[in-house]
């Protein structure tokens, strides 16, 4: 029952992360358009975009990642079957929740960098 919650749990942040990253993405669609209309190529553009979006979250899974270190000492007695640094559980929650970051910021900005430049621009 206790991985059922953990996992409901899971998929509700990566939900909220997903939510959040492409949000980020969608409110620089001007700034997509102005870069593609001075003659940045799509790639690149979507590249800056994936890169930006992933550095904040680098940051907080890193503050996060400590902060969970910091806290497993007071938490170890409930967990069973498992042990309080299990490496496993901790690179797996972290690697799938980068890859929802960067597919989250992947997406909207390959949309984006598929439209025309004086759409996005004549829209503004």
């Amino acid at each position: 029952m206790l991985f059922a919650f953990a996992a409901v749990a899971l998929l509700l942040a990566l939900i909220g992360i997903y939510g959040v990253m492409v949000q980020a993405v969608v409110q620089r669609k001007v700034e997509i358009g102005i870069r593609m209309a001075l003659g940045a190529a799509p790639l690149r553009v979507v590249a800056l975009m994936v890169r930006q979006a992933l550095l904040p979250a680098l940051a907080g899974m890193t503050v996060g990642l400590a902060a969970a270190a910091a806290t497993v000492p007071l938490l170890s007695i409930w967990l069973f079957g498992v042990g309080p640094f299990d490496r496993m559980t901790w690179v797996t929650v972290a690697v799938l929740a980068l890859a929802v970051c960067a597919l989250a910021s992947y997406v909207p900005a390959w949309r984006a960098g598929r439209i025309d430049p004086n759409a996005v621009l004549r829209a503004e």
